[in-house]
């Protein structure tokens, strides 16, 4: 191991168990040290940082941590194994998480630091993804006569379009838990992308509840009005919280 890679995994390790500016100092403060010994003589960065870490200050990081991740899995997990899927916990869950991404990581502490370059791909992809499938779902819940026509043209559609709300959830999961960890270990812009994958699964189970409700009248004149103003609603808050977080 080189002394660049050994200071590069010191660096990361010190991101995950200190914060921000810590993590800098100590860096900063080991890469003196390495200069007039080799790498190969030096503890793991894992166990240097953990003996300089505060046990404390650590443990309220994991349990943090911990709970954003439930913001996201809970979600997924009302999509996957439930007929009912609880939009109402859904968004005190996607608030949840908005808020603690937002204290969690600050932007402050990577002030000068450029954008991460794949960043702004993925939240395309996640945006253009989530309002493509939703949009279209809308489209159809309003226009009951098209879901007539495709339904005959279409075997089963409704376990098509499940099928594919579930490859969304694995993908916003995927991609929340990611900028999660990348938000800690390298740049706090990364919580953007957490945020708006929590819009993505909060608009998804709105629709997915409203399609699958047994006691909602379609037929009643403009039934999908207070959906689309919620689903909106959400959208924009959400969309909002992750450009913020972007600058």
């Amino acid at each position: 191991m080189t002394r660049e890679q050994y200071l590069q995994r010191f660096s990361r390790t010190a991101r995950w168990f200190l914060s921000a500016k810590e993590a800098r100092e100590v860096t900063a403060d080991y890469e003196e040290f390495l200069i007039d010994r080799p790498p190969e003589e030096m503890e793991p960065p894992f166990q240097v940082v953990r003996a300089i870490a505060d046990p404390g200050l650590y443990r309220r990081w994991i349990t943090t941590f911990s709970l954003m991740l439930r913001c996201l899995l809970l979600p997924c997990y009302f999509v996957w194994f439930t007929q009912e899927h609880h939009p109402a916990l859904t968004g005190l869950l996607w608030a949840a998480g908005l808020l603690l991404a937002l204290r969690c990581f600050r932007t402050a502490e990577a002030e000068g630091a450029p954008l991460p370059r794949p960043l702004l791909p993925l939240l395309l992809l996640l945006t253009v993804t989530s309002a493509a499938l939703n949009g279209l779902t809308l489209w159809l819940l309003v226009h009951t006569e098209q879901i007539q026509t495709l339904a005959q043209q279409i075997r089963n559609i409704g376990t098509l379009f499940t099928s594919f709300y579930y490859a969304l959830t694995v993908l916003t999961l995927l991609l929340g838990g990611w900028g999660l960890v990348q938000a800690r270990l390298s740049h706090p812009r990364w919580r953007a992308l957490y945020i708006l994958c929590l819009t993505s699964l909060l608009v998804s189970v709105m629709v997915l509840q409203t399609m699958h409700s047994l006691s909602l009248d379609h037929s009643a004149p403009r039934w999908w009005v207070p959906l689309v103003l919620r689903c909106c609603t959400a959208a924009a808050v959400g969309g909002t919280a992750a450009g913020v977080s972007l600058c």
